[in-house]
């Protein structure tokens, strides 16, 4: 299985990566306030920010792709993106290879 890391900066579906719908690659998206702080930002942007994701997140399901799209007020969300990301690799691999994927900044 691939996971696949989408950054809130790299919404464009028309990268390479959704050419093709595939059972074994998982998109993760998450909200963090880790990239919602890491520079002083208007509260309409930063709301527009989170928008996008979740946007960009219902695309790609409508898309026929997998998703894992983990809001500010999930139950799952620990607060950074690097331990989001050690949860839902331990959440998805249960015994099985698990490949991660990001694209270059």
């Amino acid at each position: 299985m691939i996971l696949r890391l989408i950054l809130g900066d790299q919404l464009n579906p028309q990268h390479s990566w959704f050419r093709e719908v595939r059972e074994d690659v998982v998109y993760a998206l998450f909200e963090s306030g880790e990239e919602l702080r890491y520079a002083p930002h208007h509260r309409q942007k930063m709301l527009a920010f989170l928008h996008g994701i979740q946007q960009f997140a219902h695309h790609l399901r409508q898309s026929g792709h997998r998703v894992e799209y983990w809001t500010l007020d999930d139950p799952r969300q620990k607060g950074s993106l690097r331990a989001n990301l050690e949860a839902l690799k331990h959440e998805l691999s249960s015994g099985t290879d698990l490949e991660i994927e990001y694209q270059e900044p």
